[in-house]
């Protein structure tokens, strides 16, 4: 199967000779902003290649597309979606894995032609492949964030772990025990909890009324 990735505006209008022949609707869809130009040179080369053709042009106040969304109601298995670039797609890396996921579970291939991308190929099933290693190295820079966000509370005291559960009479029962009048042993028997949790709430609780009176 020949693949045609040329993008020069001149070739534009020659028959296309898709690179998914097994296509049933060809959709193109260009995406520009009100600080980028014209959307010619995408509408050009895609318009000719396509059945339908779709465009957004986002302002610095809206970030939504309907045109997109448009589009993404006929979109039935066995569709392609064609962008000039694979950008065009997402608006960042998030959007586009989560789209192109979305796509691939309706059964819509992706055609990009600058990056000659094209998942109805063996060749393009690498982009679902490399999309979900970004993926999972995105996840794992965020939790190195997190990781180092929480040492930087600690050393600064104001880490104070995970948000307490909601307990029912807690504030009254634990009164109670530092009042001498319930035993420990008791109150975590009413409250459906482990002497450590209750030792545990109860020593977070003494460490976030020493920060906030710091």
């Amino acid at each position: 199967m020949r693949q045609v990735f040329d993008t020069n505006i001149k070739d534009m209008k020659e028959p296309f000779e898709t690179i998914t022949k097994g296509s049933k609707m060809i959709f193109g869809y260009g995406r520009v902003s009100t600080k980028e130009q014209n959307p010619a040179r995408q509408r050009d080369a895609l318009k000719y290649k396509c059945d339908d053709y779709f465009e957004d042009k986002l302002s610095g106040r809206s970030m939504e597309r309907p045109e997109f969304q448009r589009m993404l109601e006929l979109l039935r298995s066995g569709d392609t979606v064609m962008v000039l670039s694979i950008d065009r797609l997402g608006r960042n890396l998030r959007e586009l894995i989560e789209l192109s996921f979305q796509l691939k579970e309706k059964g819509v291939n992706i055609v990009a032609l600058s990056q000659g991308i094209d998942t109805g190929t063996k060749i393009g099933e690498l982009f679902y492949t490399l999309l979900a290693v970004f993926a999972d190295l995105e996840l794992q820079f965020i939790k190195e964030r997190q990781r180092e966000g929480i040492e930087v509370a600690k050393k600064e005291g104001k880490y104070m772990g995970r948000p307490l559960k909601q307990l029912e009479g807690w504030e009254q029962l634990s009164k109670e025990v530092d009042e001498g009048k319930l035993s420990v042993d008791r109150a975590c028997k009413l409250l459906n909890i482990s002497r450590s949790t209750f030792y545990r709430r109860k020593r977070l609780e003494g460490e976030s009324a020493k920060n906030d009176n710091s």
